[in-house]
């Protein structure tokens, strides 16, 4: 739970690098939703999957995090990464 926005974010790493959190292990899997896809992590251990969502934040200055939600599923969308000269797109 990142205390200051009152949600469960997804980190990287496990308890030893974020003490003092309560923190759950699990895998992510990739689900067709809507004209795209969305990102799931189910927790280790129980029948609990949660979309991720996206949290901006609205000063602009915590920037924004991917979060843990049940119906604010951040939607996401594959494209080709290489164009016919093999250069790397950027894709944001």
């Amino acid at each position: 739970m990142d205390q200051e926005i009152q949600k469960a974010c997804v980190g990287i790493g496990g308890p030893e690098g974020h003490p003092g959190q309560q923190s759950f292990g699990g895998k992510f899997h990739i689900e067709k939703y809507r004209a795209g896809y969305k990102l799931v992590f189910c927790i280790t251990g129980s029948p609990t999957c949660l979309d991720i969502g996206r949290f901006d934040a609205q000063n602009g200055e915590d920037g924004r995090r991917l979060n843990l939600t049940e119906h604010e599923a951040f939607d996401i969308v594959f494209v080709e990464a290489f164009e016919a000269d093999k250069a790397i797109k950027s894709v944001v």
